[in-house]
């Protein structure tokens, strides 16, 4: 079984390997005709700021205790001793707590959300939360040109710096089934759609935001500019006007651009990048403590930057994460095998 398994690996890595060249192929000719490797589409604007950044990472932690302290109560979990000498890597219990993190994070995501329809429509749109039928074939495409070279970035670094993970050592020790499928559970699904809605939902959204408006402010200050340089050539008198019509011409594209509830392509396209570069070095800081992985994640954070910023929604780049979880995941998995002569991890 083992065995198959493996097999079936091998092909999806030979698969995405020539994906991965077929759709830089492809790029490359994009990018000599001038065009954007993924076309940027409209959308709503996202209207969240530090307010909902600290609302979801204060319910997250709140729940979390909430969950874990309740497990503990009921004895399924047992209390940690904070001054043993041995870590969570081979608590039997870390995929139970795990798995109450994860469901928290969810929790507090579906609170947010909650909350956010109360006070502004279309919550879900502005967050990126509203798939579309071509997300899933943008997000295969993506994981095939993306997760290639992040893991052989990865493997290098590894010779480097070995690659540390409780999960990683969790599946070493072989776990017993229940608390390897909620490793699995945890890891493929509920990791990356919590961490896509944090950081590319919630942190990018607010970070483009703030990107946005500086230019609209920018746009409208040059409107104002150019029609004013218009009324210099005449001397009569009638430039105060035409200065004070252009500067009236600025307030009201300010307010029409304020107004507006659609972020159009073409402005999409002249943001500036640094809402995906902050994005993803704090993502790839979040996961400090795993080797060099914060190196090979912060390129890959990258591309699930990109993605979302010329989308606007989160399919691709949860499909893109779920890919790459998934296959490393069940690669660990298949290279700890299953030796009769150790015994299971676990309850």
């Amino acid at each position: 079984m083992v065995t198959l398994l493996i097999s079936i690996l091998n092909i999806v890595i030979f698969v995405a390997l020539f994906g991965c060249l077929a759709g830089w192929g492809q790029a490359a000719v994009r990018w000599q005709r001038g065009q954007p490797l993924l076309a940027p589409e409209r959308r709503r604007r996202p209207r969240h700021g530090i307010a909902e950044v600290v609302m979801l990472i204060g319910l997250w932690l709140v729940l979390t205790v909430f969950g874990i302290g309740v497990a503990e109560r009921f004895g399924w979990v047992e209390p940690l001793d904070r001054d043993a000498a041995s870590t969570l890597q081979l608590d039997p219990d870390f995929a139970i707590r795990f798995t109450i993190e994860g469901l928290a994070k969810l929790a507090a995501i579906g609170l947010l959300l909650g909350w956010l329809r109360t006070i502004q429509p279309h919550a879900a749109a502005r967050l990126g939360l509203v798939p579309r039928r071509a997300d899933l074939r943008i997000g295969l495409v993506a994981a095939a040109m993306l997760i290639p070279p992040v893991m052989i970035v990865q493997q290098v670094l590894n010779q480097l710096i070995p690659y540390m993970h409780p999960v990683k050592d969790l599946i070493e020790a072989r776990p017993t089934p229940l608390l390897g499928t909620l490793l699995a559970l945890n890891t493929v699904l509920i990791a990356p759609l919590a961490e896509e809605f944090f950081f590319r939902g919630v942190l990018q959204g607010w970070f483009q935001r703030l990107a946005a408006s500086r230019f609209r402010g920018r746009a409208a200050d040059e409107t104002s500019a150019g029609e004013t340089s218009v009324g210099e050539t005449d001397p009569t008198g009638e430039q105060l006007a035409a200065g004070e019509g252009a500067t009236e011409g600025a307030g009201r594209l300010r307010e029409r651009q304020a107004a507006s509830d659609w972020l159009e392509a073409d402005e999409v396209q002249r943001l500036p990048r640094w809402p995906m570069v902050l994005t993803s070095l704090l993502f790839s800081l979040v996961h400090w403590g795993q080797g060099a992985a914060p190196v090979s994640l912060f390129l890959l954070a990258i591309g699930l930057s990109y993605l979302t910023r010329q989308t606007g929604r989160l399919g691709p780049a949860i499909t893109v994460h779920f890919c790459l979880n998934a296959t490393a995941t069940a690669a660990m998995f298949l290279a700890a095998g299953s030796p009769t002569e150790t015994p299971p991890l676990g309850p």
